[in-house]
């Protein structure tokens, strides 16, 4: 676990992850009408959901750093 916060692919797993969520909502559309995003909704929660997995990484990778008694958390 380590190791993949320390890579640069950690925020390509988290473009990954949340295009995936936001793909839950854009299905339930075709098939149910109550479910009704707009453009605006997708951009907003997309950004939300980038943000606090980007912030969530660079805590874990500065935790980790700074912190060698947190270390057993961590992995």
């Amino acid at each position: 676990m380590r190791e993949t916060l320390q890579q640069k692919t950690a925020f390509a797993w988290v473009l990954l992850i949340t295009c995936g969520l936001l793909f839950i909502p854009l299905v339930a559309m075709q098939f149910s009408n109550e479910v009704h995003w707009a453009l605006s909704d997708f951009v907003i929660m997309g950004a939300l959901l980038l943000v606090v997995g980007s912030s969530l990484i660079l805590l874990a990778r500065k935790l980790s750093k700074n912190n060698s008694s947190l270390q057993p958390l961590l992995s």
